[in-house]
């Protein structure tokens, strides 16, 4: 009974603020899109019980959609996890003793000493023209 009367107060204040708003209301031609947006939101309050009855609120909703967010997260990171062990192993077949993604300083294969950084490469000079 109690969330009847809430209900009731709701519309009917809901009613007040919407007259309110068409005394306020610039012109008749924004009259009919005011009319319309606010015929939507009345029938939704309207409705309102028959959702809350029906269980098509939001939060069980928003409870299925974080938990399915949560699994692609879990499945995202085991994925980063495999790609870094093969990226990892990649770089040892080739005689690299660094871990090339991490940045850390690594040896060429023929191990003649030549630093290099994964991913990257050192440029000393470059000339255009003449």
């Amino acid at each position: 009974m109690e969330y009847f009367c809430e209900w009731i107060q709701k519309i009917a204040y809901y009613m007040i603020l919407v007259t309110l708003v068409m005394q306020v209301a610039a012109g008749e031609g924004y009259r009919k899109y005011i009319r319309l947006f606010t015929g939507i939101i009345l029938i939704l309050l309207i409705l309102s019980p028959v959702i809350r009855l029906s269980g098509l609120e939001g939060e069980g909703y928003l409870r299925s959609a974080e938990r399915s967010y949560e699994a692609a997260a879990q499945q995202m990171e085991e994925k980063i996890q495999e790609l870094d062990k093969e990226v990892s192993g990649f770089y040892e077949e080739r005689g690299f003793p660094g871990e090339g993604p991490e940045g850390e300083e690594t040896r060429d294969s023929d191990g003649n000493g030549e630093a290099w950084e994964a991913g990257k490469i050192e440029v000393g000079e470059i000339r255009i023209g003449r």
